[in-house]
């Protein structure tokens, strides 16, 4: 079993960084490159701090209790890069080995409980449905564009017991994955929470976090269900659910992560689109960049999936490969 300690290395007062990683298409990509010992100054990358950053940081974040959603999904930006790299510095505890825990949520039945209903191809499907406008990036990566494909959607469709073991409404959330197995990985294609559906209701949306906990099932994050639905998928093709190497989010639209991701790599021009063709660049978590990445919406997701379910993954965050295609948004997770 592999355990890696990740060892925060810096003070707000001094930081110690890699360079960021932008490799050529010569280059291995299919492994996180090796750290090197650059230094490189906050002012030199051009990162956006300063007085109208200082002052502008909307939430706090240093001053409350780490929760499971550090940020909530927004359909506007409500960070700063401050925010962000103040996220991932409390989240990245998480994946020291003494915070890391075994899985709570294991099976099928799990989500069949808390009101979910499967959505499920369990042979190999060989059409080009979801990934294919980057089968030449997977093919880079070494990942089969037709071998061992599956996929997989939970649709949060019925009523359900609550924590407090009372009856509630169906929240209609979501989670669509496409897995290969013959290359560990996972591409999350789609994503509604039953918090975030709860949270932004029209006619009552939930605005304390009593109210989301009474309105949302036990199984309800994204970590769960679909590490639910990884799990279950190797059970079946004969796959041990460490093998997994990759996750994609893919097709990133969620406007907090493209911030974090347009401001760490194209800071002179904020909000402008990013335009970052592949293989992009890769980011460690010894850097300012790092933990910018790692505190947006779509990795502290993948922290907790690593975190909740140690005893069958076994692995922890090696590196972060964000890019674009057109105007699409895409970031890829190197495991360890």
């Amino acid at each position: 079993m592999v355990i890696l300690a990740l060892i925060l290395t810096y003070s707000h007062e001094s930081f110690r960084f890699s360079n960021d990683r932008t490799h050529s298409q010569t280059q291995d990509l299919t492994a996180p490159a090796a750290l090197d010992n650059a230094e490189e100054g906050l002012n030199a990358t051009g990162l956006p701090f300063g007085p109208e950053y200082e002052t502008s940081i909307k939430l706090g974040i240093q001053n409350f209790e780490l929760d499971r959603n550090i940020f909530k999904r927004a359909d506007v930006v409500t960070i700063t890069v401050h925010d962000a790299i103040c996220a991932g510095e409390r989240i990245l505890p998480k994946l020291q080995a003494g915070n890391l825990q075994a899985s709570k949520y294991k099976t099928v039945k799990d989500l069949n409980d808390n009101g979910w209903v499967d959505d499920q191809i369990d042979e190999e499907d060989e059409n080009d449905y979801h990934v294919s406008d980057i089968d030449s990036v997977l093919k880079e990566l070494k990942i089969p564009v037709k071998e061992g494909r599956y996929f997989r959607e939970a649709r949060q469709m019925q009523n359900f017991l609550n924590e407090d073991n009372v009856h509630t409404k169906a929240t209609n959330g979501f989670y669509t994955s496409e897995f290969n197995t013959k290359k560990g990985t996972i591409f999350a294609l789609g994503t509604k929470s039953p918090k975030y559906i709860v949270e932004t209701d029209e006619n009552d949306p939930a605005d304390t976090p009593a109210k989301v906990k009474a309105r949302i099932p036990k199984v309800s994050r994204w970590s769960d269900v679909v590490w639910i639905h990884w799990a279950d998928v190797c059970q079946k093709t004969g796959k041990d659910p460490s093998s997994l190497d990759y996750i994609f989010r893919y097709h990133v639209v969620t406007p907090n992560t493209q911030f974090g991701m347009e401001q760490i790599t194209n800071v002179n021009t904020p909000r402008e689109k990013l335009q970052l063709d592949w293989p992009g660049k890769e980011y460690f978590l010894d850097t300012k960049e790092g933990l910018a990445l790692l505190g947006t919406p779509h990795l502290t997701g993948i922290v907790w999936m690593l975190h909740d379910h140690h005893d069958l993954i076994k692995k922890t965050i090696g590196s972060i490969r964000i890019f674009t295609k057109g105007s699409s948004y895409f970031i890829l997770v190197y495991l360890k």
